[in-house]
């Protein structure tokens, strides 16, 4: 739609990840949490980034595994994750990336822009809700090379990317989370956002 969310298909083809149940796929993600025993997990929040079926499925799955994991079962004994965060970004961000891109087409590229009217994505949030900020600017270029890798699914162009909805994207390095699950340093201290998703943790 003109946000950039997807609409799934009211009739989803057979073999579909979304058709897969949540408790099955859970079980099986358990089991390498109880495996790998990870102290953080990360994973989209509820709307699955834009709405993407699959990430919302994806979203349940990871939130239940996390749950499943804390019970013994294979893969080894039970472990608990200590913290889940969430993929986000925070809405003064999204409108200021939203009005670059916009500059960027204005100047003649074949994308299309975000109505600024439109409700914006999921996984654009208040401010205050980011619990951690990332900075990952060092890696920018691996960024783009694994987003290139990609061809089937976006166009990398400079710094913008567009899925198949043609909505021009601007790449960040900087990455921003909401807890979801545990504790970590809460924004609402005054002393701004974590900058480490394992801070604090043995």
């Amino acid at each position: 739609d003109a946000s950039g969310r997807v609409i799934p298909r009211p009739d989803p083809v057979a073999g579909a990840f979304t058709a897969a149940g949540v408790d099955g796929p859970a079980a099986d993600l358990a089991e390498v949490i109880r495996e790998c025993r990870p102290q953080v997990v990360v994973g989209y929040e509820p709307g699955g980034g834009y709405g993407h079926p699959d990430h919302v499925h994806a979203h349940r799955v990871t939130m239940r595994a996390v749950v499943l994991a804390g019970e013994s079962g294979p893969g080894g004994p039970a472990w608990a994750v200590s913290r889940v965060f969430w993929t986000v970004q925070p809405r003064s961000l999204a409108v200021r990336l939203r009005d670059e891109a916009a500059a960027r087409v204005a100047a003649g590229l074949p994308f299309r822009v975000p109505d600024p009217d439109a409700p914006p994505p999921s996984m654009v949030v208040d401010d205050a809700l980011v619990s951690t900020v990332v900075d990952g600017s060092r890696w920018v270029a691996a960024k783009v090379a694994a987003l290139r890798a990609h061809e089937t699914q976006l166009l990398v162009h400079g710094d913008l990317f567009v899925l198949s909805n043609r909505l021009a994207q601007m790449i960040t390095g900087i990455e921003h989370y909401r807890l979801a699950m545990g504790v970590t340093r809460s924004p609402g201290t005054g002393q701004g956002p974590d900058c480490d998703l394992f801070a604090g943790l043995d």
